[in-house]
């Protein structure tokens, strides 16, 4: 499968990435169909976003459609069109035990922090 990757600030390159397992218990695989560019993508190309780390596959602005549905999924099915929420969050800190799981103290946002 291929992706476009941000190798350093201003360098843009077509990587190989492997297809990605079938989904655990609670997970969903998606396609990518649409990927909105925003500020922080541009500060990351531009090298002035701080918490940007490269090399990095950008992106956190998803229009998807479920592909597959682990054991227990019961929001999406395959098929359906969604948006994504970009941040990872642990479910555990206070930020998100008071349900601000957008200020998780282990927050990892997809294309800004991991792929």
């Amino acid at each position: 499968m291929k992706a476009i990757q941000l190798e350093k600030p201003g360098s843009f390159r077509v990587i190989d990435i492997d297809e990605p397992s079938a989904p655990g218990p609670g997970e969903a695989v998606v396609r990518v169909h649409q990927v909105g560019i925003c500020g922080t993508d541009l500060g990351g190309y531009l090298g002035k976003m701080p918490f940007f780390s490269y090399p990095r596959i950008p992106g956190h602005e998803l229009g998807v459609e479920v592909v597959s549905v682990g054991q227990g999924v019961t929001t999406v099915r395959p098929g359906d069109r969604c948006s994504v929420e970009p941040y990872l969050n642990c479910q555990h800190c206070h930020a998100c035990r008071r349900g601000h799981t957008n200020c998780c103290h282990h927050n990892q946002t997809l294309g800004v922090h991991c792929d």
